[in-house]
């Protein structure tokens, strides 16, 4: 039997309000036995178990998952510490107004090994299991500089908090690097090791857009249905060198079977024979000497950083998670749909209301750009279709104000 108090819960509570932690907190009990899981559905992790009725716990937050099922954020304890988890929050009897939280998460991958707790905190229990470096997390929310994050544990999906500053996007990771290496690798006679980003180009509205140079990818690797701008560079790269080739094979950022294959036969040249397809280190070393300097220029910065709202949706502007998440009965609202209306609708892609949910108006008006710009018909959004789409608003004088 699980042991708990309501005096160190109360404790608890008093705690955070004083603090002025960004929560809403709520006083509740179960109502019934009750499985407690690491996130907001059943295809999460649930190690804690089950908690018996009237077991009291505190309402952080409540969640509505993709099937439209609302779950509680909770925090509660027993003799071995405190934790938070989720439960279904028909399943609670609650003593207050249960607040709902709007969450904007975006694509990160951690930078260090580290240690997962169950609250914002070193207070809270330690998870069993740590979280490696490299390991790809989708950053949920940010307290207490702890980072809530989710991400993939023996097969399942987890949610856990660890320390901030060990969890970094791509782009926070480049420019970190940009300020350390201020000259590039992109021309000349490549040689390994030589990244960093290469020649500035242009300056209008004030923002300067930086050829990305031959990439460095800090230990990591990339693999089936990421889709991120290093993935957009091998694929850029490797029609460069007479690869991936065709009216069907658009530069995407998105690693599917036709780039893994092509990878793979590209590596095969340079006598990697058993490599994998994935986007690591030696493929981008690879290219770059193969090419000997003629590496194509792959821009980011300037008014690409401009594409921000749609790094909340999908991995580093990919917007198959955005799909994925509003392809239901009744699409979500998010800024990443948001920002693709204004976009088409200074292109005149887009005519209906910006109601920033991608229904089908918006999806036709995806299809109609995608045709005009000779990219693959397809219902989301890639990373390569995103970038067109950034390069035409930026190119018809849209304002760039409006994308954030």
């Amino acid at each position: 039997m699980k042991a708990w108090k309501w005096g160190s819960l109360l404790l608890v509570l008093t705690l955070m309000l004083s603090a002025g932690a960004a929560v809403a907190a709520t006083q509740a009990q179960l109502n019934r036995d009750m499985a407690v899981y690491a996130g907001p559905g059943t295809e999460y992790a649930s190690e804690l178990g089950v908690w018996p009725r009237r077991t009291p716990v505190i309402v952080i937050a409540v969640v509505e998952n993709n099937s439209g099922v609302k779950w509680a954020h909770v925090e509660f304890s027993d003799e071995s510490g405190l934790y938070r988890g989720y439960t279904e929050l028909s399943h609670l009897q609650t003593y207050g107004t249960a607040v709902s939280e709007k969450y904007r998460g975006y694509d990160a991958f951690m930078v260090s090994d580290a240690t997962v707790y169950y609250g914002p905190g070193y207070q809270y229990v330690a998870r069993g299991l740590g979280i490696g470096r490299g390991t790809p997390a989708y950053v949920i929310d940010t307290e207490n500089s702890f980072a809530l994050i989710e991400y993939t544990e023996n097969g399942r999906e987890v949610r856990g908090y660890v320390e901030s500053s060990l969890v970094k996007t791509d782009r926070e990771m480049e420019q970190e690097f940009e300020s350390s290496h201020p000259t590039g690798g992109a021309s000349g006679s490549y040689q390994p090791g030589q990244y960093g980003p290469g020649t500035p180009q242009g300056s209008a509205y004030g923002v300067t857009t930086y050829d990305m140079g031959v990439p460095y990818l800090y230990g990591r690797s990339y693999g089936p249905d990421q889709m991120n701008i290093y993935i957009l560079w091998v694929q850029t790269q490797l029609k460069a060198a007479g690869y991936y080739q065709g009216s069907h094979w658009d530069i995407t950022g998105h690693l599917g079977d036709q780039t893994r294959s092509e990878i793979q036969r590209f590596m095969r040249s340079r006598g990697y024979y058993s490599h994998n397809g994935y986007v690591d280190q030696s493929v981008v070393d690879e290219l770059a000497q193969a090419l000997a300097g003629r590496t194509v220029p792959v821009y980011i910065g300037g008014y690409y950083d401009y594409m921000s709202p749609l790094y909340y949706d999908a991995s580093i502007c990919g917007m198959i998670r955005l799909v994925s998440n509003m392809r239901d009965n009744i699409p979500h609202v998010t800024e990443g749909a948001r920002w693709v209306q204004v976009v088409l609708s200074r292109l005149g892609y887009y005519t209906m209301s910006i109601d920033s949910k991608y229904g089908l108006g918006t999806e036709n008006a995806v299809k109609a750009f995608q045709r005009a710009y000779g990219f693959e018909e397809r219902d989301y959004v890639t990373l390569g279709v995103a970038r067109a789409m950034m390069e035409a608003y930026y190119l018809s004088g849209g304002n760039l104000g409006a994308l954030r």
